[in-house]
């Protein structure tokens, strides 16, 4: 069976690559950093914070979320949290270190103790067998 693969580039969702730190307003930044080191010492929650009205909310998150992309400190991840009947000026996030995945933290290891990591075996038969 032939398949047609159309590429789809992905769409820029924010002003990150637009904007330069000096062009995000200093309480913008000043409040991604005071919410950044509250959650640093609470990671078990998160911030709620009220706008005027939504428009205002969605323009607060595109210029937080591209500042602590941007963020001279090192890039921070910001994530507005799934929330339910909050109205819709009225917004949950989290902003926390950007998650390294487990083969990042895998090398790091490796590099640590001068090594390489084992290839992992693929099994030739049973479940999850190459074929």
């Amino acid at each position: 069976m032939a398949l047609n693969f159309t590429y789809v580039p992905n769409q820029q969702t924010s002003a990150a690559s637009t904007l330069a730190v000096d062009e995000i307003p200093e309480d913008v930044r000043n409040d991604c950093e005071a919410v950044y080191a509250a959650l640093k010492q609470n990671p078990n929650g998160r911030m709620r914070v009220e706008f005027a009205d939504k428009a205002e909310a969605l323009r607060w998150i595109a210029v937080a979320s591209a500042y602590c992309k941007i963020r001279p400190a090192g890039a921070v991840r910001f994530r507005r949290s799934p929330t339910r009947d909050l109205p819709e000026n009225v917004i949950d996030f989290r902003i926390t270190d950007i998650p390294k995945n487990g083969t990042e933290e895998i090398r790091e290891a490796a590099a640590a103790l001068n090594t390489t990591p084992a290839p992992i075996a693929v099994p030739t038969v049973g479940k999850g067998a190459k074929k």
